[in-house]
């Protein structure tokens, strides 16, 4: 078990720098900021197991494990991993990173989701609909505004 752990930790390692080499280098042939492909692609990418665990969990009846995998998994990384990424190695952020479309972006879709919890108790396909549309709109705002500049 410990030798399962040990080898997925490297592959993992490995299939990381793998990634992200491959984002850097997609990102200057295309003349896309780093950031974009990171807020877009890089994602994408990471968050395929959270979609591939909500769907199965809500076609199984188990819609709460899907939503508190992908709200625990968000939570995770914006806590955990940069506080601890941070912990290693301090991260400058040039200010046009953090511009406002990725600040409004975040801000609006956690409002959404906030109040569609919170008053209609429970999130239907027309959400779905929203946020994915949502999330096309940034990613076009974003690769605009980058290439642009």
């Amino acid at each position: 078990m410990i030798v399962n752990i040990l080898g997925g930790l490297v592959l993992l390692t490995v299939g990381a720098t793998m990634l992200v080499n491959g984002a850097s280098s997609a990102a200057r042939s295309f003349g896309v900021s780093e950031l974009v492909i990171g807020l877009t692609v890089v994602a994408i990418g990471t968050s395929l197991p959270e979609l591939f665990a909500l769907v199965i969990s809500s076609r199984n009846g188990s819609s709460s494990i899907g939503l508190g995998n992908v709200i625990g998994s968000n939570i995770i990384n914006i806590l955990g991993v940069l506080g601890l990424g941070l912990m290693i190695a301090p991260l400058a952020i040039d200010r046009t990173s953090m511009d406002m479309i990725t600040i409004a972006t975040f801000t609006g879709a956690s409002v959404y989701l906030l109040i569609a919890m919170l008053f209609r108790g429970g999130l239907t396909r027309i959400d779905g609909a929203a946020l994915f549309a949502a999330f096309l709109v940034f990613t076009w705002l974003s690769y605009s505004k980058s290439t642009s500049s």
